[in-house]
């Protein structure tokens, strides 16, 4: 009789007795006998041997109204520490120390982390490593001093020339607009500036950043007992210091794009967090 029971009836079966219904609430809700329902869930068992943990799991999760998609997302992220040989006590740590830098200085964490990933954008658009920004600025900043001073020793030789000829203002824009490398003299004068706005804009980020890297050089301080407390949940033989607190720190400060997950996993935390 079991295997003539249709098969959406046997999926809606094992559905239910996952869901943590009773057999005989089963057996009623489908309109077959708890005979059958036993049936349907030992053929269960025998193709699927961790039937009965999936049951456990999924009575766990709904026990404790947690979303499903969220458990998913937790695995996800577990998995991720493991290869990276991270564990959530130094991820908590390390969360802490940003929101207690945040707090010291009046910066949103949010904002603490979009200006990370700014940082990490603009690396990448100019197809570089972030701590190479200094030295590209200080490179092209360099290349437009000549650049200006080639330019102004141009205009200063065209002025020249405007006088010995008794030109005109007027008659030299005339005489420019039929040039079409004068044309692309303007453009690259225009390409220019916006270069130099770009970069006087770049230049004042880093010194930014640069002052936050002193300031922070400078404030960073864990208390002892947070140590001892953080050691005692990690493995033996090799305990957490601030230098190596620092390089994680660091690692998603300049890192964000390999540490989407644990990012992902803090604005979860800051958004189910009460305010």
């Amino acid at each position: 009789m079991g295997n003539r029971i249709p098969h959406q009836i046997k999926t809606k079966v094992l559905r239910e007795w996952l869901q943590g219904i009773s057999r005989d609430k089963i057996a009623l809700d489908n309109n077959i006998g708890e005979g059958s329902v036993t049936g349907i869930i030992q053929q269960a068992k025998i193709n699927t041997p961790d039937m009965d943990l999936l049951r456990e799991t999924a009575l766990k999760i709904r026990n404790e109204n947690i979303d499903v998609n969220y458990f998913a997302s937790s695995v996800r992220l577990n998995k991720k520490l493991n290869r990276l040989g991270l564990t959530e006590d130094r991820i908590e740590k390390l969360l802490d120390e940003i929101n207690i830098y945040c707090y010291s200085y009046q910066r949103d964490e949010k904002e603490f982390v979009s200006n990370i990933d700014e940082v990490f954008n603009l690396a990448s658009s100019l197809d570089i490593s972030p701590y190479d920004i200094p030295s590209y600025i200080n490179k092209n900043t360099m290349r437009l001093m000549e650049l200006d001073k080639k330019i102004a020793e141009k205009e200063e030789r065209i002025r020249q020339k405007a006088e010995d000829y008794g030109l005109t203002i007027e008659d030299l824009k005339g005489y420019r607009s039929n040039l079409p490398l004068v044309d692309k003299i303007e453009k690259l004068k225009n390409n220019l500036r916006d270069c130099i706005n770009k970069i006087y804009l770049l230049q004042k980020e880093v010194n930014r950043y640069r002052i936050n890297q002193e300031i922070e050089s400078y404030s960073r301080s864990v208390l002892e007992k947070e140590f001892d407390e953080a050691n005692k949940k990690l493995p033996e033989g090799r305990p957490l210091d601030i230098q190596e607190l620092v390089r994680i720190t660091d690692e998603i400060y300049f890192h964000p794009s390999r540490n989407t997950q644990i990012i992902r996993s803090i604005r979860q935390r800051f958004a189910n967090s009460p305010s």
